[in-house]
């Protein structure tokens, strides 16, 4: 697999922000997940499926605290599949993004299994491999953090 295919990427221009309806300059490049999206995809055997299929990843920064619709509830992290005809601009399959004011104060573990709990929302039929899509949360697939790391994984010392 071309390591640079799951390197982090911006999200662009101004047409995709309008329809979103979403400030894009609030995203931005960062490095500073790197060396854990490549220790995760290496060395987790659960995630292995990505990289023997080829399936490109790639992270976005936001600078934006994201809640989800009608809570309270934060959102840490999403995962999108990238649409093919936006592959034309983006060399990813899939994006996760990351929604740093919502991560302040979690440890590099937390991060990790932040991550990990994104890259398991990448899923690949099993009659297809090229078929890719984004995983819903259910228990069953998801089961592995919450036995390893319990349900409040997510919660900060400050919290």
């Amino acid at each position: 697999m071309n390591r640079k295919r799951h390197r982090k990427v911006a999200l662009f221009g101004t047409r995709i922000s309008e329809c979103r309806g979403e400030d894009m300059g609030k995203y931005h490049i960062t490095h500073d997940y790197d060396s854990l999206l490549d220790e995760l995809l290496k060395l987790e055997e659960r995630l292995a499926y990505i990289s023997e299929n080829g399936i490109a990843v790639g992270i976005v920064a936001s600078e934006v605290a994201k809640k989800k619709s009608g809570g309270t509830f934060k959102v840490n992290a999403d995962c999108r599949k990238v649409p093919t005809y936006w592959r034309t601009f983006v060399p990813y399959d899939f994006l996760i993004t990351i929604y740093e004011p919502n991560c302040v104060g979690m440890d590099i573990d937390q991060l990790r299994i932040l991550l990990m709990h994104e890259l398991l929302h990448i899923g690949v039929r099993e009659d297809d491999p090229l078929k890719t899509f984004v995983r819903d949360h259910d228990l069953t697939d998801f089961r592995c953090i919450v036995d390893e790391y319990g349900m409040d994984w997510s919660k900060t010392r400050t919290e």
